[in-house]
């Protein structure tokens, strides 16, 4: 028995939930299709999925073990995960300058939400021999349950040093590609926005729109888990480089879009 031929999550609905509006008493949210440059409001149930994305392939040894991807494996992160975010995300909104994290369950969350979007599972799995191998029955299984692979990303993200964009404009969005890698240095003037050779790389992950986390390589000149005020460049950097990484873009508000179509 396999998983069933159908849509699946690459993105947690309950992530989704956290730049969702209202209507009819269900939740929504407005997309931007880069690829045909439409715009459309979509029940947040029915964004971010992929054909066939979890379903075991046919003969694999996998559909022995009665987990199921999207139900057993990612399911129980995203029930840990969500009372974590959604503390974090009150206690921002409530002024708290250095909130209370659980970095090992959120950092745990972004590992594998990294792992499950296709790009980069495509890019992870050459770590463990799968690379080249019939994406139609793509076994992400072989992924999820590589420990090591999960633990080294896991731990790598805990590590950083984490601190949060407070925007009180709701100018953050996310995408279909919600955790991504980002340079720890970047130039930026009217002109020309760019990478500068630094100490490294992190990681940017918008909780909300009116919350970044920004987690970056050990540097003794930053504080961990501090939120600030984001300058114009850092909400044109971040968004920016979302823009880069995927093709949809999810924002909250309708009237974001004035200030996404100025950035791409």
């Amino acid at each position: 028995m396999s998983e069933g031929y159908k849509e699946q999550h690459i993105v947690s609905v309950f992530y989704l939930k956290y730049f969702s509006h209202k209507k009819n008493e269900k939740d929504y949210v407005w997309v931007y299709n880069k690829n045909d440059y439409s715009v459309n409001e979509c029940l947040v149930k029915d964004t971010c999925k992929s054909k066939n994305l979890y379903t075991i392939p046919p003969n694999s040894d996998s559909l022995k073990n009665k987990k199921y991807i999207e139900t057993d494996i990612l399911g129980k992160i995203e029930t840990e995960t969500s009372p974590c975010l959604n503390e974090l995300i009150t206690n921002i909104k409530n002024g708290i300058i250095t909130p209370q994290v659980n970095k090992s369950i959120i950092s745990k969350y972004m590992a594998y939400q990294i792992l499950r979007t296709p790009e980069a599972a495509d890019y992870f799995s050459g770590d463990i021999n799968m690379k080249g191998k019939d994406k139609m029955y793509f076994d992400y299984r072989i992924i999820f349950e590589n420990k090591e692979l999960i633990n080294n990303l896991t731990s790598d993200i805990e590590n950083m040093k984490w601190n949060f964009f407070y925007d009180r404009y709701n100018r953050f969005f996310t995408s279909n590609f919600p955790v991504i890698m980002t340079p720890e240095k970047w130039v930026y003037n009217a002109n020309f926005i760019g990478v500068q050779e630094g100490k490294g790389q992190g990681y940017s992950f918008p909780l909300s729109p009116d919350i970044l986390l920004v987690a970056k390589k050990n540097d003794s000149s930053l504080a961990d888990l501090e939120v600030a005020l984001p300058s114009k460049e850092d909400i044109v950097f971040y968004n920016l480089i979302r823009c880069f990484y995927a093709n949809k873009h999810i924002i909250s508000f309708l009237e974001n879009f004035a200030n996404f179509g100025k950035i791409i």
